[in-house]
Order: structure tokens, then C-alpha cells, then sequence
């Protein structure tokens, strides 16, 4: 699975220019719940992001206890920053671990299934550049110029 190591660290790397686009946001804007996206906010889908990871790769094919992000707290940017330092550690843990079979699901709703490693994979990388699209397109009508945070930049 030498290929999604490679297409990780394209998307860390996409990840990083966004990150870096939102700490220049205002605090206010970071926060603000915006009606035209379902009352989000930056934060609220940084976090939402987060927590599919922290769903999907880290509780459900890892096995391991999930401490999920509370949406209503207000985080600061280096703790932002560590959050997605740890879905780093545990991709990593993830793409490294043989898979024998599917992996085995549940979700919330009770909807149990199984899924393999690349259909986890994408679905957690995909989820991310949706949101990270609607991140882009938020700011936009808070009077912020985009970066280009296109994998191809």
C-alpha cells in the first residue's frame, strides 16, 4: 500500500496550505455559523473532518477508544494543529497495519457493514476535500481570497 502512503502526504501537504489559510482568518469568521452551509462553521468542518477520521480509521479499523472532538468548543489553532498531527499518527498506524479481511463496521445509526482498507481510505480523503471545499467557498463570502490548495498547485 506503498501508493497511499504517497497519496497521504498529498493530501497533508494540501491539508497544510489550508491550515495555514485559516489561521489568518479572523477569529470572529473562524467561528461564524454560516446558515448558507447548514449553520457551520470553519471550525465546526475542521472538526467534523476530524472526527470522520477519528470515526472511520481510528475507532472502527483500528479498534481503538475515540475521544471525539465537541463541536461547541472553541479551539485554538495549535490545538487544531495537534488534532490532525494525531490523524497523522494513526494513518500512518493504519496504512502500515495488514488488513486480513474487510474491515468489520458499525456506524452510529446501528447501519453495520464491512469495508476494505482503500474504500476506508477514500471515503475519510474525499469526505476531507468536500469540506475542505466548503471551507474555501465560506470564507469567500466572508470577503477572504482563497488559497489554491488543489493537490496540483
Amino acid at each position: 500500500m506503498e501508493n497511499l502512503k504517497q497519496q497521504y502526504e498529498f493530501i497533508v501537504s494540501s491539508r497544510k496550505v489550508l491550515l495555514e489559510y485559516c489561521e489568518g482568518i479572523s477569529e470572529a469568521h473562524f467561528l461564524h455559523k454560516n446558515p448558507t452551509f447548514g449553520n457551520a462553521s470553519i471550525q465546526y468542518l475542521l472538526l467534523h473532518n476530524a472526527n470522520c477520521y477519528k470515526f472511520w480509521i481510528e475507532s472502527e479499523a483500528l479498534q481503538q477508544h475515540v475521544d471525539f472532538l465537541d463541536y461547541e468548543k472553541e479551539y485554538t489553532f495549535s490545538e487544531i494543529r495537534k488534532i490532525y498531527e494525531d490523524i497523522n499518527n494513526f494513518m500512518k498506524l493504519f496504512m502500515e497495519t495488514e488488513f486480513e479481511t474487510e474491515i468489520p463496521f458499525e456506524t452510529r445509526t446501528g447501519i453495520k457493514g464491512t469495508a476494505s482498507k482503500l474504500k476506508l481510505f477514500t471515503h475519510v480523503t474525499t469526505h476531507e476535500f468536500h469540506h475542505k471545499g466548503q471551507i474555501l467557498s465560506m470564507s469567500r463570502h466572508l470577503g477572504y481570497t482563497p488559497v489554491d490548495t488543489d493537490i496540483m498547485r
